[in-house]
């Protein structure tokens, strides 16, 4: 899409934000030598949904083809060339990285390509539309009792975790105020209390703190208010002031970038993966760029 993208893929084994880390990062990279710009191209971390039963997966994967008909890009969504529904349809080649054979092999007997564009034709199903559309997007799309399951499974496995990564319940969309706060500190080499407490404060703590509330807004939609409690504002116009100084360092200073970006790295790997199951999962992921510099 034009500022986003989606990816609906299997996970046999651990290691989500390592390869999304990649992905993003060997793309920024190339980005950046083609365009002759640098700095960070995709703006906070991607969002992550475990997928549970193969009903879903199918209205997931329409979803996804049916986005730029939906942003009134095209028409139709095989004339969008950045889609891989062309591919699914026989118009072009499939990649070697796409597997268009486990989709539409959901659609047997008969013709399976002509099945699945009746399938995407028929438009997006009231579900899986009020699901994307929700304020902040559940971690877990899926039955009941495959929700349930993926919760009680993720407690589990958070109970033996590595202890380097914060807990997020394994299940949150979103890392905690405290992962922020570890990220943030070791990006810019202060500590908490320098941080969260004016009296302890020392050059380069204010940066930190703008990019705390950059964060926690970004990457947890948590409320101005909570906010600047938690860093000494007296309000929310506090953290807010934090932010807009902090973006217009962003614009001139690169290191003030590269730092926010070693901490968005740092909840990324710490906080996305749903290690327990290694069987039959799958993600719907979605990213968003921006240029900041």
């Amino acid at each position: 899409m034009a500022n986003h993208y989606h990816l609906l893929a299997r996970t046999p084994v651990a290691g989500l934000g390592r390869a999304m880390r990649h992905l993003d990062g060997v793309y920024t990279q190339w980005f950046n030598k083609v365009m002759k710009t640098d700095g960070p191209l995709f703006r906070g971390r991607y969002k992550a949904v475990l997928i549970g039963e193969d009903a879903y997966l199918r209205c997931v994967s329409r979803y996804i083809h049916l986005n730029p008909v939906e942003a009134q890009i095209l028409g139709r969504p095989e004339h969008y060339e950045g889609s891989s529904y062309r591919a699914y349809l026989g118009i072009e080649r499939a990649p070697l990285w796409l597997h268009t054979e486990e989709t539409l092999a959901w659609f047997a007997p008969g013709n399976l390509r002509d099945n699945y564009r009746r399938f995407v034709e028929s438009g997006i199903d009231e579900e899986t539309r009020s699901f994307y559309e929700a304020a902040r997007l559940p971690p877990v799309m899926g039955s009941e009792e495959f929700r349930r399951t993926a919760r009680q499974r993720a407690d589990d496995d958070g109970r033996t975790a590595n202890p380097e990564q914060p807990d997020v319940s394994l299940i949150e969309e979103c890392p905690t105020l405290d992962a922020i706060e570890r990220a943030v500190c070791r990006a810019f080499r202060i500590s908490s209390g320098q941080l969260r407490h004016p009296s302890k404060r020392r050059d380069g703590s204010s940066a930190a703190r703008g990019a705390f509330a950059l964060l926690a807004r970004e990457l947890g939609c948590y409320p101005l208010g909570q906010i600047a409690e938690r860093i000494g504002h007296r309000s929310y116009a506090g953290a807010s002031k934090s932010m807009g100084r902090l973006r217009r360092r962003m614009a001139v200073d690169r290191e003030t970038r590269d730092r926010i970006e070693a901490a968005r790295n740092d909840l990324s790997v710490s906080c996305q993966d749903l290690t327990p199951f290694q069987n039959k999962v799958s993600r719907s992921m979605s990213t968003s760029g921006s240029r900041s510099g």
